[in-house]
């Protein structure tokens, strides 16, 4: 089975492109296909630079997620201390106040007993 090569109706722009493709198998490509490939393979190259740097960016963002809960889990951590270190703050500063008046109590009874025992034997 024969390929039949046939061309265009007349077409004076088309006529010696024509003529060498029916004589051979060699491709033309006017200027206007040159330049329409060129900026596809432009878009091409751009997309994919486009979509490599989102790429680094969303694995950024996750690595930026993994360091945000760890510095809040941090926080929360020692915000917990801090509230059981401010807890024990408030019983040691209640443990000094009835420490106190335990001390003071305490001296005022042994100078009393030693003020009765000194007026009882003396």
């Amino acid at each position: 089975m024969a390929v039949v090569k046939s061309c265009p109706p007349h077409n004076p722009v088309l006529d010696y492109m024509c003529a060498v493709w029916q004589d051979s198998t060699a491709l033309f490509i006017d200027d206007a296909d040159l330049e329409h490939h060129d900026r596809l393979l432009a878009a091409n190259t751009g997309v994919d630079g486009l979509l490599n740097r989102a790429g680094g960016v969303l694995s950024d963002l996750a690595s930026q997620k993994d360091t945000l809960k760890r510095i809040q889990r941090r926080a929360l951590d020692i915000a917990n201390q801090l509230g059981l270190s401010n807890t024990v703050m408030r019983l040691i500063e209640q443990r000094t106040e009835q420490d106190r008046y335990i001390l003071f109590g305490g001296m005022a009874l042994t100078s009393l007993l030693m003020i009765l025992i000194y007026v009882y034997f003396g």
